[in-house]
């Protein structure tokens, strides 16, 4: 693995520590006590997690990683965040949001790679809604929502790297379309120390893009 995709592979798990040290202290809230209820395989420590992401290309197989939701969700909600990824010349990697509410409410979005050449739809990198999860247990597919198209609309992302999306930069978009520019200060230090893409900054630094 070239120095670049190191340096990549270490802003990408550091920001997935942090979303996940800031989820662990939610859990331990009474408001995210319904954490600990619903059937899902929350990683058990920042070390479990740690081990997961070693290798250069990967996934957290059945694992999830909880996270604070936010305000403006309600008390009801429960968030939960599966990556996938690669360190190589491609840069390929996958992220899903899922989003809880109660019995029969839930919904997601993934950050996915193009499809295979050929596909006009899906050939680009892009954000989508999706009912289908990876982890099992409550979050193994939504329901309630079968109206809701899992192909259209497929929003696309721009990309400040010939060749495919940073895996670090896929995790900030997830990170900003949760959070705006209202992280908690912990996850706002860890975004402040990368650089990211150039069309990500003014969020994440709190400014405004001219």
């Amino acid at each position: 693995m070239s120095a670049e995709a190191r340096r990549e592979a270490k802003r990408f798990k550091s920001l997935v520590e942090a979303l996940f040290n800031e989820g662990i202290k939610y859990m331990q809230t009474k408001e995210g006590a319904a954490y600990g209820s619903i059937n899902a395989n929350w990683f058990a420590s920042r070390d479990e997690l740690v081990s997961s992401m070693r290798p250069d290309t990967g996934n957290f197989g059945n694992k999830l990683v909880p996270l604070a939701p936010p305000k403006d969700l309600g008390p009801k909600a429960i968030v939960a965040m599966w990556c996938k990824w690669t360190f190589d010349a491609d840069y390929a990697c996958e992220i899903q949001v899922m989003i809880h509410r109660e019995k029969n409410q839930a919904y997601g979005f993934r950050i996915d790679k193009p499809n295979p050449r050929g596909d006009l739809r899906h050939g680009y990198w892009h954000v989508q809604f999706t009912r289908e999860f990876q982890g099992g247990g409550a979050f193994t597919k939504a329901t309630g929502i079968d109206w809701i198209s899992t192909s259209t609309p497929a929003f696309p992302i721009a990309l400040d790297k010939d060749g495919g999306l940073l895996p670090k930069d896929a995790a900030i978009y997830a990170t900003i379309s949760l959070y705006g520019g209202t992280y908690p200060q912990d996850l706002s230090d860890t975004l402040k120390s990368m650089t990211g893409s150039e069309s990500l900054k003014s969020i994440v630094l709190g400014t405004t893009a001219a």
